[in-house]
């Protein structure tokens, strides 16, 4: 039972490299962050009605 709670060593690194990456300043601090990759200004999020109405 206690060989299932442990993570491997690979397990660790995955779970370590995600979080290098995942992990996002506040906005306040890093706004270039959240700028869609190919695009100049902020990410704005846009909503519609129906399910391909993007």
């Amino acid at each position: 039972m206690d060989k299932l709670r442990k993570k491997s060593r690979l397990q660790r690194k995955v779970i370590q490299s995600l979080e290098e990456v995942s992990q996002l300043p506040p906005y306040k601090d890093a706004p270039e962050e959240y700028t869609d990759w190919g695009l100049t200004g902020p990410y704005k999020v846009k909503t519609a009605r129906g399910e391909c109405a993007a």
